[in-house]
């Protein structure tokens, strides 16, 4: 457990040169670097493949949660607000609560019934799904890391 912790809090303890931050424009988790540059990091700063980028880092910080119970409570509001980027759920009428705002389901269609990846670059034929598999395993990710948390009282 020593590398994959070592990695995921440098990472959420923003101490890597590309650190994340919360964009309260668009209410969200994005790089440093993609703020400033809309190609940077594929495109992270304009909310292109967060659910399959971020599904990763949720599933590391269940497994690392499973193996290390002080991960969830040290790190887990980190951890939450990926998890809010891509799959939150708790705002249906999409208004901020402390002035922190994260929206329903950025990453889902309901009209075409699936993920899309392109964030708030604009495609001819709407948005891209582009990997079914990755965003099955963002949101297993995003799964995973509900259940060890609900398991650790986090």
């Amino acid at each position: 457990t020593g590398k994959l912790h070592e990695s995921l809090v440098a990472l959420l303890d923003g101490q890597v040169e590309d650190e994340l931050l919360y964009d309260a424009k668009f209410g969200g988790i994005v790089s440093k670097n993609g703020l400033s540059d809309p190609q940077e990091d594929f495109g992270n700063g304009r909310y292109n493949d967060h659910h399959f980028h971020y599904g990763y880092v949720l599933y590391a910080s269940a497994v690392l949660g499973t193996l290390n119970s002080t991960f969830v409570v040290e790190h887990g509001a980190a951890v939450d607000c990926m998890l809010y980027d891509i799959g939150y759920t708790s705002n249906g009428d999409s208004t901020a609560v402390d002035k922190i705002f994260f929206p329903l389901a950025r990453y889902k269609s309901w009209y075409d019934g699936h993920s899309f990846a392109a964030g708030l670059f604009p495609f001819a034929n709407g948005k891209s799904q582009e990997s079914s598999s990755e965003a099955v395993n963002g949101y297993y990710g995003a799964y995973l890391w509900s259940l060890v948390k609900n398991q650790q009282g986090g």
